[in-house]
């Protein structure tokens, strides 16, 4: 593989969702209720999602790669987080993950 095959970009996006709740039998549990990772989980129910993707610069693809649910606009200061957390776990699978400002 070249070098252009390990570059991305890392986007990211908020959007309202419909609230819904769920249920996963593999894992025995329910969905749809705000989940912020390694954050914590409550019992409030989702209606914001920020959404992390890679884009592959030169061959045009996209991946999500995590997702947040929220019951609200996400917070500067958590917002940080996520980024920060998001791009150690890119980091740690060896990427390289240039800065896109849009």
């Amino acid at each position: 593989m070249t070098v252009e095959d390990y570059v991305f970009c890392l986007m990211f996006d908020e959007m309202s969702i419909r609230e819904n709740l769920g249920s996963i039998r593999k894992f025995s549990c329910r969905e749809g209720f705000v989940d912020l990772g390694n954050y914590g989980r409550t019992s409030s129910i989702a209606y914001h999602a920020l959404v992390f993707m890679l884009q592959d610069l030169y061959n045009k693809w996209k991946q999500p790669v995590a997702y947040y649910l929220m019951d609200g606009g996400t917070k500067g200061e958590m917002l940080v987080n996520f980024l920060l957390e998001v791009l150690d776990a890119r980091h740690n699978e060896v990427l390289e993950v240039d800065y896109c400002y849009v």
